[in-house]
Protein backbone atom coordinates (compact mmCIF):
# COMPACT_ATOMS: atom_id res chain seq x y z
CA UNK A 1 0.00 0.00 0.00
CA UNK A 2 1.24 3.33 -1.24
CA UNK A 3 2.00 6.06 1.24
CA UNK A 4 -1.31 7.74 0.26
CA UNK A 5 -3.30 4.38 0.75
CA UNK A 6 -1.99 4.15 4.38
CA UNK A 7 -2.28 7.94 5.56
CA UNK A 8 -6.17 7.42 4.45
CA UNK A 9 -6.72 4.22 6.80
CA UNK A 10 -5.28 5.93 9.64
CA UNK A 11 -7.16 8.94 9.47
CA UNK A 12 -10.85 6.95 9.07
CA UNK A 13 -9.83 4.58 12.25
CA UNK A 14 -8.82 7.77 14.31
CA UNK A 15 -12.44 8.87 13.16
CA UNK A 16 -14.06 5.66 14.01
CA UNK A 17 -12.52 6.16 17.86
CA UNK A 18 -13.29 9.77 18.29
CA UNK A 19 -15.99 9.04 20.68
CA UNK A 20 -15.74 6.39 23.46
CA UNK A 21 -19.24 4.99 24.73
CA UNK A 22 -19.82 7.15 28.06
CA UNK A 23 -18.30 10.55 26.71
CA UNK A 24 -21.46 11.75 25.77
CA UNK A 25 -21.73 13.65 28.88
CA UNK A 26 -18.74 15.65 28.06
CA UNK A 27 -20.53 17.52 25.28
CA UNK A 28 -23.84 18.33 27.10
CA UNK A 29 -22.32 19.21 30.66
CA UNK A 30 -23.90 17.53 33.96
CA UNK A 31 -27.44 18.26 35.29
CA UNK A 32 -28.26 17.98 38.92
CA UNK A 33 -31.86 17.11 39.86
CA UNK A 34 -33.45 18.19 43.22
CA UNK A 35 -36.52 16.50 44.09
CA UNK A 36 -39.61 18.21 45.36
CA UNK A 37 -39.41 18.59 48.96
CA UNK A 38 -35.64 18.37 49.18
CA UNK A 39 -33.36 20.73 50.31
CA UNK A 40 -29.02 20.97 49.44
CA UNK A 41 -26.90 23.09 51.56
CA UNK A 42 -23.17 23.43 51.14
CA UNK A 43 -21.07 21.40 53.85
CA UNK A 44 -20.14 24.17 56.55
CA UNK A 45 -22.15 26.84 54.93
CA UNK A 46 -24.13 28.97 57.98
CA UNK A 47 -28.19 28.63 58.19
CA UNK A 48 -29.61 31.45 59.32
CA UNK A 49 -32.83 32.15 61.86
CA UNK A 50 -34.55 35.44 59.22
CA UNK A 51 -37.92 34.68 58.98
CA UNK A 52 -39.03 32.96 55.37
CA UNK A 53 -40.75 35.05 52.96
CA UNK A 54 -41.05 34.69 49.16
CA UNK A 55 -44.61 33.71 47.18
CA UNK A 56 -45.58 30.06 46.79
CA UNK A 57 -45.70 29.15 43.18
CA UNK A 58 -47.73 26.07 41.15
CA UNK A 59 -44.79 23.86 40.41
CA UNK A 60 -43.67 21.23 42.90
CA UNK A 61 -40.18 21.65 43.13
CA UNK A 62 -40.19 25.55 44.27
CA UNK A 63 -42.41 26.47 46.69
CA UNK A 64 -41.88 29.24 49.81
CA UNK A 65 -43.79 30.44 52.32
CA UNK A 66 -45.48 33.75 51.88
CA UNK A 67 -45.50 35.07 55.46
CA UNK A 68 -45.25 32.18 57.83
CA UNK A 69 -42.51 33.44 61.33
CA UNK A 70 -40.25 30.30 62.53
CA UNK A 71 -42.27 29.20 65.49
CA UNK A 72 -38.50 29.27 67.50
CA UNK A 73 -38.63 32.90 66.54
CA UNK A 74 -42.42 33.56 67.96
CA UNK A 75 -41.80 31.14 70.81
CA UNK A 76 -39.04 33.97 71.70
CA UNK A 77 -40.82 36.81 70.96
CA UNK A 78 -43.40 35.67 73.06
CA UNK A 79 -41.46 35.00 76.08
CA UNK A 80 -40.29 38.32 75.88
CA UNK A 81 -43.67 39.83 75.58
CA UNK A 82 -45.65 37.56 78.39
CA UNK A 83 -42.35 38.83 80.46
CA UNK A 84 -42.65 41.85 79.84
CA UNK A 85 -45.88 43.64 79.29
CA UNK A 86 -48.01 42.36 82.14
CA UNK A 87 -50.88 44.02 83.76
CA UNK A 88 -52.77 46.70 82.20
CA UNK A 89 -50.42 45.96 79.57
CA UNK A 90 -50.86 42.73 78.99
CA UNK A 91 -51.17 41.68 74.85
CA UNK A 92 -51.86 37.80 74.90
CA UNK A 93 -53.82 35.44 77.47
CA UNK A 94 -51.14 32.87 76.99
CA UNK A 95 -47.88 32.08 75.44
CA UNK A 96 -50.08 29.43 73.20
CA UNK A 97 -52.54 31.75 72.27
CA UNK A 98 -49.42 34.45 70.99
CA UNK A 99 -47.22 31.81 69.42
CA UNK A 100 -50.22 30.85 66.78
CA UNK A 101 -50.99 34.76 66.57
CA UNK A 102 -47.36 35.25 65.83
CA UNK A 103 -46.76 32.79 62.63
CA UNK A 104 -49.23 34.05 61.16
CA UNK A 105 -47.93 37.70 60.91
CA UNK A 106 -45.81 38.51 57.63
CA UNK A 107 -42.17 38.28 58.53
CA UNK A 108 -40.71 41.62 57.58
CA UNK A 109 -36.93 42.84 57.61
CA UNK A 110 -34.52 43.01 60.34
CA UNK A 111 -34.71 46.41 62.15
CA UNK A 112 -38.23 47.33 60.91
CA UNK A 113 -39.72 49.82 63.18
CA UNK A 114 -43.20 49.98 61.68
CA UNK A 115 -44.88 48.49 59.54
CA UNK A 116 -47.58 44.78 59.86
CA UNK A 117 -44.82 42.22 60.53
CA UNK A 118 -43.17 40.16 63.60
CA UNK A 119 -39.91 41.89 62.64
CA UNK A 120 -41.46 45.46 63.56
CA UNK A 121 -43.04 43.77 66.87
CA UNK A 122 -39.63 42.18 67.45
CA UNK A 123 -37.84 45.96 67.64
CA UNK A 124 -41.14 47.25 70.28
CA UNK A 125 -40.52 44.12 72.37
CA UNK A 126 -36.67 44.64 72.73
CA UNK A 127 -38.23 48.54 73.66
CA UNK A 128 -40.51 47.67 75.83
CA UNK A 129 -37.80 46.35 78.14
CA UNK A 130 -37.17 50.11 78.90
CA UNK A 131 -40.47 51.01 77.87
CA UNK A 132 -43.68 49.07 78.29
CA UNK A 133 -46.20 51.39 78.47
CA UNK A 134 -45.57 53.02 74.80
CA UNK A 135 -44.06 49.96 73.14
CA UNK A 136 -45.89 46.94 74.66
CA UNK A 137 -48.91 47.77 72.42
CA UNK A 138 -46.91 48.32 69.08
CA UNK A 139 -45.36 44.77 69.90
CA UNK A 140 -48.60 43.10 70.56
CA UNK A 141 -51.38 41.52 68.10
CA UNK A 142 -52.79 44.62 66.84
CA UNK A 143 -49.91 46.12 66.51
CA UNK A 144 -51.43 49.59 67.91
CA UNK A 145 -51.10 51.94 64.55
CA UNK A 146 -47.13 51.45 64.65
CA UNK A 147 -46.70 47.60 63.41
CA UNK A 148 -49.46 48.28 61.12
CA UNK A 149 -53.12 49.48 61.87
CA UNK A 150 -55.28 47.35 64.29
CA UNK A 151 -57.15 46.09 61.55
CA UNK A 152 -53.75 44.80 59.88
CA UNK A 153 -52.86 42.89 62.83
CA UNK A 154 -56.45 41.41 63.26
CA UNK A 155 -57.12 40.32 59.93
CA UNK A 156 -53.18 38.92 59.38
CA UNK A 157 -54.83 36.70 62.42
CA UNK A 158 -58.20 36.31 62.13
CA UNK A 159 -57.68 34.68 58.51
CA UNK A 160 -55.60 32.04 59.94
CA UNK A 161 -57.03 31.34 63.42
CA UNK A 162 -60.64 32.00 62.61
CA UNK A 163 -61.11 31.05 58.58
CA UNK A 164 -64.59 30.39 58.51
CA UNK A 165 -65.61 34.22 59.69
CA UNK A 166 -62.74 35.67 57.86
CA UNK A 167 -61.90 33.67 54.81
CA UNK A 168 -60.20 36.27 53.09
CA UNK A 169 -58.02 39.05 54.31
CA UNK A 170 -60.03 42.06 52.03
CA UNK A 171 -63.12 40.39 53.73
CA UNK A 172 -61.84 41.07 56.61
CA UNK A 173 -60.40 44.27 56.37
CA UNK A 174 -63.49 45.58 55.01
CA UNK A 175 -65.78 44.17 58.17
CA UNK A 176 -62.56 45.93 60.44
CA UNK A 177 -63.33 49.41 58.76
CA UNK A 178 -66.79 49.06 60.85
CA UNK A 179 -65.64 47.89 64.15
CA UNK A 180 -64.81 50.89 66.16
CA UNK A 181 -61.13 51.60 66.97
CA UNK A 182 -60.73 54.26 69.59
CA UNK A 183 -58.63 52.40 72.64
CA UNK A 184 -55.41 51.20 73.28
CA UNK A 185 -55.65 47.07 73.70
CA UNK A 186 -54.98 45.05 76.55
CA UNK A 187 -56.04 41.80 77.17
CA UNK A 188 -58.98 43.47 79.34
CA UNK A 189 -60.94 44.51 76.64
CA UNK A 190 -63.57 41.27 77.05
CA UNK A 191 -66.52 43.18 76.56
CA UNK A 192 -67.94 46.30 74.64
CA UNK A 193 -68.42 46.93 70.81
CA UNK A 194 -64.91 47.49 70.08
CA UNK A 195 -62.23 46.17 67.48
CA UNK A 196 -60.29 45.75 71.14
CA UNK A 197 -62.80 43.61 71.73
CA UNK A 198 -62.65 41.41 69.26
CA UNK A 199 -58.82 41.14 69.09
CA UNK A 200 -59.18 40.27 72.42
CA UNK A 201 -61.55 37.45 71.62
CA UNK A 202 -59.59 36.77 68.56
CA UNK A 203 -56.08 35.67 70.77
CA UNK A 204 -58.32 33.71 72.82
CA UNK A 205 -59.52 32.24 69.99
CA UNK A 206 -55.93 31.30 68.94
CA UNK A 207 -55.24 29.42 71.70
CA UNK A 208 -56.69 26.09 70.33
CA UNK A 209 -59.13 24.82 68.62
CA UNK A 210 -61.14 24.12 70.93
CA UNK A 211 -61.10 28.35 72.36
CA UNK A 212 -61.00 28.64 68.16
CA UNK A 213 -65.06 27.40 68.34
CA UNK A 214 -66.16 29.26 71.50
CA UNK A 215 -64.05 32.70 70.47
CA UNK A 216 -64.06 32.76 66.92
CA UNK A 217 -67.73 33.95 66.51
CA UNK A 218 -67.01 36.65 69.00
CA UNK A 219 -64.73 38.28 66.24
CA UNK A 220 -67.50 39.30 63.40
CA UNK A 221 -69.90 42.36 63.28
CA UNK A 222 -72.42 40.29 65.46
CA UNK A 223 -70.22 39.74 68.28
CA UNK A 224 -72.71 38.40 71.30
CA UNK A 225 -70.08 40.29 73.83
CA UNK A 226 -68.83 43.02 72.12
CA UNK A 227 -72.04 44.70 71.42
Amino acid sequence: MGKLGTALVAALTLAACGTEPGDESTATGSTTTTEAGTTSATPGEPTTAEPTTGTSTGDASTTTSTTGVDEALCADYCADIMARCTGPEAQYPSADSCVRACTSFPAGARGDVSGNSYACRRYHIDAAAMDAPTHCVHAGPGGGGACGDNCEGFCAIAVSVCPTEHPSVDACLGACMGFVDDEKFDIGDVAGDTLACRLYHLTVAAGSDDDAAVHCPHTVQASPPCM
